[in-house]
């Protein structure tokens, strides 16, 4: 991976593995690369529209949602919802899920994506904002 970092998240679409953000040395980053198991070579791609650690993703409908994360100064949780459309390498705006957070997952299941836990409160307000929250969006073009 040409960046290295921990906190990304990653989602595969059409055979391809997305890796996105995540916080490197010098803080938290917006790069956004792929790689290509096939041919063994990793590509840089859009950056995300921000960067962040601690989010999720997941492929829905051929598209790479991406949601949550945190930013550590000044400490604060995002609930931005982005969406990756790999065939024209370029991201769009959709609406925000309810709950912001971060160290949270999910999982796309039958065209619908799944948002699932993480904590409220970034920094040290972690582990005492720690939330059970499924939340689940539906794509429009369904």
């Amino acid at each position: 991976m040409p960046t290295g970092r921990s906190e990304i998240t990653t989602a595969a679409l059409a055979g391809r593995i997305f890796v996105a953000g995540g916080i490197g040395h010098f803080g938290t980053t917006g790069a956004f690369e792929v790689y290509d198991p096939k041919t063994d070579h990793w590509r840089a791609i859009a950056d995300i529209p921000a960067p962040r650690g601690g989010h999720t993703a997941a492929a829905v409908a051929g598209l790479i949602h991406v949601t949550g994360g945190e930013a550590l100064s000044p400490a604060r949780v995002f609930a931005e919802h982005w969406v990756f459309d790999a065939a024209g390498n370029r991201w769009a705006t959709l609406p925000d899920p309810p709950t912001p957070r971060h160290g949270l997952d999910s999982v796309s299941i039958d065209g619908e994506w799944y948002v699932i836990g993480g904590g409220t409160g970034a920094g040290a307000r972690t582990l005492v904002t720690l939330t059970n929250v499924i939340e689940i969006y539906t794509p429009r073009n369904r």
